[in-house]
């Protein structure tokens, strides 16, 4: 069997200056070797605060290049939407302040050690706020993150990624704020969150979905504007009309690296991504697909299309209100996204961060939180999507539902594990060999 190491750990932190250790027991003696990194304004676990502030990013170590953040705000109880977005490839995470989408404070990835992985507050914050990291390693498993450009996006035009790894098995996960890298304290105009899924098992055939919410600034009420693209593994959105400006599909991939196709173009582009590639051993799996969140309480198991014969042993999930792929959102089905990160149904296996932006209001209403599960309510901030992991199963996993939405929203979905796992985990199976 490969060798794979998972680890998720989440901590509330910022206002102390100097390093932070991190730690997950799962890793026994090893040492990661790549992290996913969430953060947003919220102080206390399941508790959402106010004000759409967060940011996303990943890093393999502390070489510009090898680690990048994005980050948005939308500003709370304002006459006017006040909006703001970043790109950042220098620093970890970062949050901004809501009035002015400034850096309030920032920390630095310093070093993966045994079982932890430790951040720097060079920049102390005005308060604790919340992160998750999700931890990648083993053996056998070794994630590749970077950062690449579009400045062409004419129809057709091709980006190819060199990694020096096998791609031909493999998941692809992709970022972007439609803004060039910066070192400013300063952040531009404008919420632009995409986020995006692909997997491959043999360079034919490529699964990949992705999800954008945006919202332009000096609005008299709020206006986020929303897209979900069920056969591309990125889209950008105009942020004033949310209609589609290019779209990147992934489309090769080799020994060396993938390829990235420029699609459905209206618009050209200055636009820089990050991305974190799991080229994955032959024994283990990877697929995308696009659930529909259930309209009554209780468990639900979904068995996408590609994940037969094996069983999950991690799940990345983008919890969206939108309840239609392919079509342009202006409405309350634009008002929210989030990021769930799952390895398992023991504590601290399972973290959400997620925020929400109310359509139409004329005092602006955004809130964002982090979950110790699948959470989003609705844009008003009224209860939505409430979700947990009962199991991972062959060929898909089981979510209980608790104050399930009328209507189903859609969820794109990346999962991955091994030929010869054993069905349901629990945290403490992460530290053995698979």
């Amino acid at each position: 069997m490969s060798d794979v190491k998972l680890g998720l750990v989440h901590d509330f932190f910022g206002t102390v200056s100097g390093t932070h250790d991190h730690t997950d027991g799962n890793f026994g003696s090893a040492t990661p070797k790549a992290a996913l990194h969430m953060m947003c304004y919220a102080t206390a676990l399941n508790t959402r605060a106010n004000h759409a502030n967060f940011c996303i990013g990943a890093s393999t170590s502390a070489t510009a290049g090898d680690l990048f953040t994005f980050f948005n705000s939308s500003e709370h109880a304002n006459a006017s939407t006040f909006t703001a977005r970043k790109a950042m490839e220098v620093q970890t995470a970062f949050i901004g302040v809501p009035a002015d989408g400034n850096r309030d404070g920032w920390h630095d990835f310093s070093a993966f050690g045994t079982n932890k992985i430790t951040y720097d507050v060079t920049n102390t914050y005005d308060a604790d706020y919340g992160t998750v990291s999700l931890l990648l390693g083993g053996d056998d498993l070794d994630p590749k993150v970077g950062t690449f450009d579009v400045d062409d996006a004419t129809v057709g035009t091709t980006k190819t990624i060199s990694l020096g790894e096998d791609m031909t098995n493999s998941a692809l996960i992709i970022f972007g704020v439609d803004q060039d890298f910066t070192t400013s304290t300063t952040s531009g105009s404008n919420f632009c969150n995409g986020m995006g899924l692909g997997s491959t098992s043999d360079a034919v055939t490529f699964r990949q979905a992705s999800a954008m919410v945006a919202e332009p600034t000096s609005l008299s009420e709020g206006r986020p504007v929303a897209y979900l693209n069920s056969t591309h593994i990125f889209q950008q959105i105009n942020a004033s009309d949310g209609s589609p400006e290019f779209a990147l599909e992934w489309t090769a991939a080799d020994s060396d690296g993938f390829t990235l196709t420029v699609r459905t173009a209206t618009a050209s582009s200055t636009a820089k991504f990050g991305y974190i590639a799991f080229p994955l051993p032959s024994d283990w799996n990877a697929t995308v697909s696009v659930e529909d969140s259930p309209t009554s309480d209780g468990n639900q198991s979904f068995t996408p299309a590609g994940g037969s014969g094996w069983t999950p042993q991690l799940l990345i999930q983008i919890p969206t209100l939108m309840e239609s792929v392919n079509a342009t959102k202006t409405d309350n089905e634009a008002g929210g996204l989030g990021m769930r990160w799952v390895i398992g149904t023991g504590s601290d296996d399972e973290y959400c961060v997620s925020y929400n932006i109310e359509d139409a209001s004329e005092t602006t209403d955004t809130e964002v939180g982090i979950h110790d599960k699948g959470f989003l309510n609705e844009d008003d901030g009224t209860a939505g999507l409430d979700v947990s992991l009962v199991s991972f199963d062959a060929g898909g996993w089981t979510d209980s539902f608790d104050d399930s939405m009328l209507t189903a929203k859609k969820l794109p979905t990346l999962i991955l594990g091994p030929n010869d796992a054993s069905g349901a985990v629990s945290a403490s199976f992460f530290g053995a060999n698979f």
